[in-house]
């Protein structure tokens, strides 16, 4: 039966509407597939750590934008286009090209490659958007950047951070003013190397003889350090050495002014798909130096093996071996005569007798970390340091031996009754055993020997919302001192002093403190963190101290103990990074330390201090035609006094601590121009008192460092790189360490001052082999 002619109509115009539409969506769809392009991606470092502010621009009729963020990660639309081809650029890192991109696409994670460029590095901070603490991260390229001034220059760029360098083996490192009263060293601020402890159980950092060499990046936290690692009062050093699967061979030479002749060899190699890793470092240091009695000779041999087990990857062993030779010689602090008139003079004492330390180091030790699969992270360090060292004096010899063994034990729990919960705890345990001995003439004057104990014990717990942090933790430690008198004869009480001579420890000779540490971070946008803390810390008293003048033991001498508030700002926004905070910290039982003759010094627990201060840092990247620029801005104001402290000769109560500037700033200009690169740096430093009664101050300077530098690839597996540079370009006259408080003897005057080296220039040779 036919349809109506109507209904014939009807159908058709249907049929004609449906094919027409589904032209339509079709079309649509076409269009949609051809105008949007996403493509995604996270990079990292060579360390396997997020790099954040990267820039990824896609290049096709248009150009289009991304930004990595906290994470590394970027996310790029495109519309109106086939195919893309993306340019990857970060000022410092080898530029990376993907072509022909045409659909969406997720990159997954993929490295960037360091320029490495020597005399060129900068200070970046790539995690420190990420944590809630005040923490600055140094890279390898950045640590050598001046052969002739070690990492002073580095460090001195972070806010809160002052190192005093006298000389190549006599530096003093101070953060936010904790460490500056130690004379000769730095004391109460903690070092680690992978968690392994660096310092020894009085809070003494052996800072001269870290192996840098095979170190990828210095961690630097301001103020009261994490729980994690004993809350000492200023912060912390935190050495990394990250394993990726490059094999690459590095050797580098610099020759400079004052006979200076430094070496930095690397090899970094895998075996079996890289489940075995090996990292061999060798390094040497030679300097005459500009003053008399000034040689310095330093050599480090480090080795590290990393294995990886399971098909999971989930066991890593680690095992390492560091060892240090110095022979160096001493040519003191000056007086301000010769400090004015001829800086490259000895102290006459110290000349006399060819005064000279010439010491040895050796660390081996262990790591296991094992990963279950319901995020338990186990980790397991032991290890175990000699030290040897003989030292050549005016007043007499000093020879040393001591052995410090360490065991620490780190668990961590992700997830903890929730997703957004995690968990730290774990403790540390060290032994040190220590004799030493004075002689004169070949007769003993004093034999002593010493155990200290040390042990922390921590645990915090992070929660981690949408946009707030909250993270609480809790370190405790105790302490135990045992000294014995090998000359004098059995132990005596009598007042609160005990004879050296002493095999049982009383009550009030154990040192214990509980140190809380609060903070909460809030994410105001994807690159921006506001976050206040609350922590205590406690910086404990070094063998020095802890004689009196009748070379009695003071038992009554405790661990100073501070309470710090924070709050900071940070706003990483693509290549724009601004960081600043704002901190209070009073420090109770401040242990000072006075120098009673020409060899001792004693220490005494005398009233509070008041450390305020200020911190910035601003960062910022741009281009000009084809060449990449940087320019990073560093300040310091602090403000640190003495709110109670008096002697029965006077009172000190509002006067200024000695040994530090109130004001430091820094300048960086970074510029690369193709296979070309230039570094001006502008360093200024602050004035500073000399002593307690701030009746003496030395004035503020401030130096210019500059470098150039050829970055050529001769082969597709070879880079050469070539820098030469001059540092103290105007030769300003200034002292590069303080020793506070210095006394003169007899007729002579108090020699504070520690010349810093004048004008000198170097050169630098590297060569970088890609294995495979």
């Amino acid at each position: 039966m036919a349809l109506p002619r109507t209904s014939q109509n009807l159908i058709k115009t249907i049929t004609i509407s449906k094919l027409a539409l589904i032209l339509f969506i079709g079309v649509l769809c076409s269009l949609s597939v051809n105008a949007q392009i996403v493509i995604t991606g996270q990079i990292l470092n060579e360390e396997e750590q997020p790099l954040i502010g990267v820039q990824v621009v896609g290049i096709s009729q248009s150009k289009y934008f991304a930004v990595t963020d906290i994470e590394g990660k970027f996310s790029l639309d495109v519309v109106n286009v086939d195919t893309i081809n993306l340019t990857i650029s970060y000022v410092g890192y080898q530029t990376k090209q993907i072509s022909g991109i045409f659909q969406s696409v997720d990159l997954g994670k993929f490295q960037l490659q360091s320029l490495e460029v020597v005399g060129c590095g900068i200070v970046i901070q790539d995690e420190s958007i990420s944590k809630l603490h005040n923490f600055s991260s140094i890279r390898n390229s950045s640590i050598f950047i001046n052969p002739n001034a070690n990492i002073a220059e580095s460090l001195n760029a972070v806010p809160g951070v002052y190192m005093h360098q006298g000389t190549f083996g006599t530096s003093r490192l101070t953060l936010r003013g904790v460490g500056s009263r130690n004379q000769f060293g730095t004391a109460k601020i903690k070092g680690y190397w992978n968690d392994i402890p660096l310092f020894d159980t009085k809070g003494q950092l052996g800072f001269d003889d870290f192996h840098w060499v095979v170190t990828d990046n210095l961690q630097v936290y301001r103020g009261p350090s994490p729980v994690q690692y004993g809350s000492s009062l200023g912060g912390m050093l935190h050495l990394r050495s990250v394993f990726n699967n490059n094999d690459v061979l590095l050797s580098e030479i610099s020759v400079g002014s004052f006979g200076l002749l430094r070496s930095r060899n690397r090899l970094d190699i895998g075996f079996l798909r890289n489940r075995i890793r090996l990292r061999l470092g060798y390094s040497s240091l030679i300097n005459q130096g500009f003053r008399e009695n000034n040689q310095y000779n330093r050599s480090n041999l480090s080795g590290i093996v990393q294995a990886t087990l399971g098909k999971r990857s989930e066991c890593q062993i680690q095992v390492f071996s560091f060892y240090t030779d110095v022979f160096g010689e001493i040519p003191s602090s000056l007086n301000v005569e010769d400090f004015t008139f001829d800086p490259s003079l000895a102290a006459a004492n110290w000349k006399s007798v060819s005064g000279h330390e010439d010491y040895n180091r050796h660390i081996l030790g262990s790591s296991i970390q094992y990963n279950t699969l319901n995020n338990w992270l186990l980790k397991l360090n032991l290890s175990r340091t000699q030290f040897k060292n003989d030292e050549i004096r005016p007043f007499n010899n000093l020879n040393e031996n001591a052995s410090i063994t360490v065991g620490r034990l780190d668990i961590k729990k992700e997830e903890l009754l929730t997703p957004k919960l995690t968990m730290d705890a774990g403790v540390e345990w060290m032994r040190e055993q220590g004799m030493w001995e004075t002689s004169l003439g070949g007769l003993t004057i004093d034999s002593n020997a010493d155990v200290n104990d040390l042990i922390n014990a921590y645990a915090q717990f992070t929660l981690k919302l949408s946009k707030v942090e909250l993270m609480a933790g809790l370190n405790g430690f105790q302490s135990y001192n045992y000294i014995y008198d090998f000359i004098n004869g059995p132990s005596t009480f009598n007042n609160g002093i005990q004879r050296k001579h002493a095999f049982v420890v009383p009550d009030h000779l154990k040192q214990s403190s509980l140190s809380p540490n609060l903070r909460m971070g809030y994410r105001l946008g994807q690159n921006e963190l506001l976050y206040i803390a609350y922590a205590k810390g406690y910086g404990l008293p070094t063998n020095d101290e802890r004689f009196n003048s009748d070379e009695s033991v003071n038992v009554l001498l405790g661990p100073e103990v501070g309470q710090s508030v924070e709050v900071g700002y940070k706003d990483y926004d693509g290549r724009v990074r601004f960081d600043i905070s704002a901190y209070y910290m009073n420090i109770e039982d401040l242990l000072v330390p006075f120098r009673i003759s020409e060899e001792q010094t004693i220490g005494i627990n005398a009233g509070k201090t008041r450390h305020l201060g200020i911190e910035a840092t601003f960062d910022t990247q741009f281009d000009i035609q084809k060449t990449e620029h940087q320019i990073k801005v560093s300040g310091t104001y602090g403000r640190y006094q003495f709110l109670e402290y008096a002697t029965e000769e006077e009172d000190y109560r509002e006067n200024h601590l000695p040994g530090l500037p109130n004001v430091q700033g820094d300048v960086v200009l970074l510029s690369t121009f193709g296979t070309i690169s230039s570094r001006i740096h502008l360093s200024h430093i602050g004035s500073q008192f000399l002593n307690d009664t701030n009746a003496l101050s030395e004035k503020a300077y401030t130096l210019t460092n500059v470098s150039l530098s050829w970055n050529k690839q001769i082969f597709a597996d070879l880079d050469f790189h070539l820098s030469v540079g001059m540092n103290n370009t105007f030769n300003s006259q200034y002292a590069s360490m303080i020793l506070v408080n210095a006394r003169g003897f007899g007729s002579n005057l108090p020699r504070y001052y520690y010349p810093g080296l004048p004008r000198n220039i170097f050169g630098t040779l590297k060569l970088i082999y890609q294995l495979r």
